[in-house]
């Protein structure tokens, strides 16, 4: 009886199989990291809107009436102006008893963000989310001119579903750790032309308002890098949460000088 051997694979065929599968992979790694930051968004998008929800809970216990973004009398056991963020992470199930070690609930850290602590002095408090100064004012606002920022009711809001509430900024530099931005920051210097993101505008000019709102540089290491951030899909675009809970993907240069500006 004759035995058969086997024929083994030549170096040529596994060269050719391996060359096979790498050329596979290099076609689907694009597809997948596509697949992953989309995903990464969508995440985001979903958090925002958990977000609104806390606010919707907060206004409800609250007689209709917004948070303020931190208490211009005090600032805070660690100094980080955190009020607002600490009550609505609370409302969302992550208590915080000790603000210099206890962290916020993960809803208001960007997926894509840089969470090893680089960029902030108290990384349990990382956040990047920033609202709208207008209508959640915090020390600089209460304190400067408050009666152009008075506490104010979500329902006094004009035209709530094209005006944006909250929006992710960049991660909080290492100085202070405030959640709010300055009164200048959501459209870099603009504010001075009169807008003060107040509908209609304070000196009358309408003519800006489908001018994209100034957002800086779109990164993360300085206080006045940005004031709007787009991370996701390549540092492309991010969401963005309106008055009326829906929450938009948007890219840099989509968000218009109306979309700011909500009425006294």
């Amino acid at each position: 009886m004759t035995v058969r051997q086997r024929k083994a694979f030549t170096l040529v065929e596994l060269l050719v199989v391996i060359g096979i599968i790498a050329v596979l992979i290099a076609i689907l790694m694009p597809a997948l990291n596509r697949a992953r930051m989309s995903a990464n968004q969508v995440k985001c998008q979903s958090n925002f809107r958990q977000i609104y929800y806390a606010i919707s809970v907060y206004v409800n216990e609250n007689k209709g009436v917004l948070p303020k973004a931190s208490d211009p009398d005090g600032w805070g056991v660690s100094g980080t102006n955190a009020d607002m963020f600490i009550q609505l992470s609370g409302l969302l199930g992550t208590k915080v008893s000790d603000e210099t070690t206890d962290p916020l609930a993960p809803v208001f850290t960007c997926v894509e963000a840089n969470a090893d602590g680089t960029l902030v002095w108290a990384p349990n408090m990382l956040r990047t989310v920033q609202f709208h100064p207008r209508a959640f004012p915090g020390y600089d606002q209460i304190k400067t001119i408050p009666e152009e920022y008075p506490l104010r009711k979500l329902s006094s809001i004009r035209n709530s579903a094209e005006k944006v509430a909250f929006y992710e900024g960049p991660q909080i530099p290492v100085w202070n750790m405030c959640p709010e931005p300055e009164s200048i920051f959501l459209d870099g210097w603009r504010w001075n032309w009169g807008h003060m993101y107040v509908d209609p505008p304070a000196d009358g000019d309408i003519t800006r308002w489908g001018q994209p709102i100034e957002t800086g540089l779109n990164r993360d290491d300085g206080w006045w890098v940005c004031s709007m951030r787009f991370r996701h899909m390549k540092n492309a675009s991010g969401p963005v949460a309106f008055f009326d809970g829906h929450v938009e993907t948007r890219r840099k240069g989509e968000v218009k000088v109306k979309e700011i500006c909500i009425n006294r």
